[in-house]
């Protein structure tokens, strides 16, 4: 549990201690107003008391509130979903509360409740809270906060769950000056939403609000925002972060896993805006003792990780407006950006005064009105992008356009804007994938910007080659692509692209690498439904585990594999050593003939190859891992209604029945471990005889004999393509005393499905 959720615990607890000692004479039973005469206790009397104030009202009772009351207990007002109370336009605050009183507020609707504001003057907070203005610390449960001013200030930690808030005006709906864990409610139609300093939204949904959603202002601890939707907001960003955290030292906020769709931010971006306390003290003429006291505020440092940003319109940055120069920069990992707008420059994210670092990113169909279809970096800004897609983008002057810019394995293609416009030497371009950009690759780069591998489409970009790079609907290089081995090595495995690709594939060949975001074809197959779904990003997929391309959840570094299989076909491939040189008894030229095509093939692999082996009358698939050969995954057909196994490298995890659980264990050296392909032909072929064909194939037949615990041993047939490719393998024999035969089948233009044993 994080400090944070203690302290809030720990809050909860004292305020239920405190109420236990004082509580009113019964319940409210007047439940015509709060002052009501003659029915039983009414509610200025039970607040009075304080303690746990409950009602004996009908279902749907609406109590009017005239007066405004100062609580001297800690107090729980439970509504038990019967009770309204309603202001009727009357000023607040309703309740006030100082700092060592408590306040929660349970199953209740309160509405209708005006503010007249009261400045404090200096450096200290306005004095908000029409209906709660608490000193302390509060709680709000499943609670509807409707049609009122500035609603809820509380100084001190407030708690919010499973609770409403329609409506409200004047400004800040909630404001929490302490630390604010807000869970499950959703805000809508207010002015402004919420206002907080420290803590954690999550699972909330933010809609149609006329200014900002959240602002974080000095934060004064950490702050997470997660697993929640902003759409429909207007008049202002959806998220407006300060650049400065509080005077308790530098904060980061966290920004993850949520959707930020159709916001309109006027001016400023649609989703994400920085703010700097000192401009706007200036702006408003403040004294230089404010201003220099807000300039010696410590940074705030930003990570952002797995968010969608859709149809977001903003006048700087559709999306993100990352004004970070007085902050620790900013991180994004996993962030999709699709179809945002600019009016002016950054059609999904325009940077200014910082640093920014982006990793496994989309960017598709922005468009700006002024620089950077996709991505506009200031004179002043730096930015930092790999493993990255940048396609259908759409503006005057470049899809990426800068100056201090380092790009690594990305890819820029399709774009109606020049792909790649970078206009200083400090810019550093690497293992770049540039493809059909119009009206060109690249404008304006100055010599020296690309180190390491690269290919472009157009002959725009001094200095890299020029080639089709049979980029796929997915912008996946096809199997015969020279992006796939013309990438540098070592920025492959830098620290910017750190050893894997776009969907965390590994990187980890020594000799070479692909160019840009996809080092191959992803193993899990993507939706055909580019235009609906955005590319990459369905859920299901088996690198996203609930966010995209986020790595497997026990992934401890890039080369280990997944801890927690499914019956599905995903797997992860993990790199394996280079093979032996072990010499084998088959005759030399047929293997020489058979060793080449395996190499061939490894050096252009398809994504899987699926095999069908039938043993007696059950068929067992097995999906063979051919581009790291020796690390392979097996599946027993789930009809088969037998045991399931999964190897890869040295782990295995079985289970007896499609209901029963996963278990882990370490595979079992022994001689008779399944060895990869090529050692397989070179130790046990014998009995060759090569077959050409007229149109430059040939094919191999012999025998072959392994042992995997079991002595097999039966007929091969390796069908060898014009080009040295294999083409069809096809095995009937015996392992022990059970009949086995298999037929695998290559193809270069993506798997091949056998449907049914040979």
């Amino acid at each position: 549990m994080t400090k944070s959720k203690l302290l809030l615990a720990a809050t909860a607890v004292l305020i239920m201690v405190g109420i236990a000692r004082a509580d009113p004479p019964g319940p409210v039973k007047a439940c015509t107003s709060d002052t009501q005469k003659g029915a039983g206790l009414n509610l200025a009397q039970a607040l009075a008391a304080g303690g746990v104030i409950r009602f004996a009202c009908p279902a749907g009772t609406v109590i009017r509130v005239t007066g405004r009351y100062v609580l001297t207990v800690s107090t729980l007002i439970e509504g038990g979903d019967l009770v309204t109370l309603d202001g009727h336009g009357s000023f607040g605050p309703m309740l006030t509360s100082s700092k060592t009183i408590n306040v929660i507020l349970r199953r209740l609707t309160v509405r209708g409740f005006a503010l007249k504001l009261r400045p404090t003057g200096g450096l200290g907070r306005m004095i908000f809270g029409s209906i709660l203005n608490a000193g302390g610390d509060a709680e709000l449960d499943r609670v509807n906060i409707e049609t009122s001013d500035f609603p809820i200030d509380v100084t001190g930690n407030a708690t919010v769950r499973d609770s409403v808030f329609v409506g409200n005006r004047g400004g800040a709906t909630l404001i929490v000056g302490g630390v604010a864990f807000i869970e499950n409610s959703r805000f809508t139609g207010n002015s402004h939403a919420l206002s907080m300093g420290a803590g954690s939204v999550r699972k909330c949904v933010f809609n149609n609000q006329t200014g900002s959603a959240v602002s974080v202002r000095l934060a004064t601890g950490p702050v997470e925002i997660r697993h929640s939707t902003f759409s429909g907001i207007r008049g202002g960003p959806a998220l407006t972060l300060s650049q400065r955290a509080g005077r308790g030292g530098p904060q980061t906020i966290k920004v993850r896993a949520n959707v930020f769709q159709d916001n309109d931010g006027g001016a400023s971006a649609g989703a994400i805006a920085f703010s700097d306390v000192v401009q706007e003290a200036r702006d408003r003429g403040s004294s230089a003792s404010v201003i220099n006291a807000l300039s010696a505020l410590p940074p705030a440092a930003f990570v952002l990780g797995y968010n969608r940003f859709s149809g977001n319109h903003g006048g700087r940055g559709g999306a993100i407006a990352a004004d970070l120069a007085h902050t620790l920069g900013m991180v994004s990992t996993g962030d999709l950006f699709t179809g945002n707008i600019a009016g002016g420059d950054g059609g999904a994210v325009a940077v200014s005064g910082g640093v920014l670092q982006i990793s496994h990113a989309l960017f598709k169909s922005n468009r700006a009105g002024g620089r950077g279809a996709a991505l506009s970096v200031g004179a002043d800004g730096s930015a930092s992008i790999s493993n990255t897609l940048v396609v259908k983008n759409e503006g005057p002057t470049g899809a990426v356009v800068g100056n201090a810019i380092t790009l690594t394995n990305v890819t820029i293609a399709d774009n109606l804007a020049v792909g790649l416009l970078l206009s200083t030497p400090a810019a550093r371009v690497g293992n770049i994938l540039l493809a059909h950009n119009r009206p060109a690759d690249c404008a304006g780069l100055p010599a020296g910007a690309f180190r390491g591998g690269g290919l472009q489409s157009d002959g725009s970009c001094a200095g890299i080659p020029v080639g089709d790079a049979f980029l796929d609907l997915f912008y996946v290089p096809a199997a015969n692509s020279p992006a796939l081995s013309a990438g540098d090595p070592s920025l492959c495995r830098g620290a910017l692209v750190g050893g894997v690709d776009l969907p965390f594939q590994a990187r980890q060949n020594p000799t070479s690498c692909a160019l840009g975001a996809f080092e191959r074809p992803p193993l899990n197959k993507f939706s055909a439904k580019t235009e609906q779904q955005p590319v990459h990003a369905d859920p299901k997929d088996e690198f996203s585990d609930c966010d995209p391309y986020r790595p497997p959840p026990t992934l401890e570094t890039p080369t280990q594999p997944r801890t927690t299989p499914t019956t599905s076909t995903d797997t992860t491939i993990t790199p394996c050593a280079p093979e032996t040189s072990s010499q084998g008894t088959a005759e030399t030229a047929p293997i020489d003939s058979v060793l080449a095509a395996l190499k061939a093939e490894e050096a252009s692999p398809i994504e899987r190859v699926r095999v069908f082996i039938t043993r007696g009358n059950i068929a067992d698939d097995y999906y063979i891992d051919r581009i790291n050969p020796g690390r392979f995954r097996m599946l027993v057909n789930p009809r088969q209604g037998g045991p399931e196994r999964i190897i890869v490298d040295k782990m295995q995890w079985a289970r007896s029945g499609v209901s029963a659980p996963w278990l882990r264990t370490p595979v079992q050296e022994s001689p008779g471990s399944f060895p990869s392909m090529s050692d397989l032909f070179r130790n046990g072929l014998s009995g060759t005889v090569d077959k050409a064909a007229p149109d430059g194939s040939h094919s191999i037949e012999g025998v072959i004999q392994w042992t995997n615990g079991t002595l097999c041993a039966g007929k091969v047939l390796l069908r060898i393509d014009g080009a040295g490719l294999p083409l069809l393998l096809r095995f009937e024999g015996l392992c022990g005393s059970t009949p086995l035969r298999f037929r695998e089948a290559f193809s270069y233009k993506g798997p091949v499905t056998i449907a049914a044993p040979e």
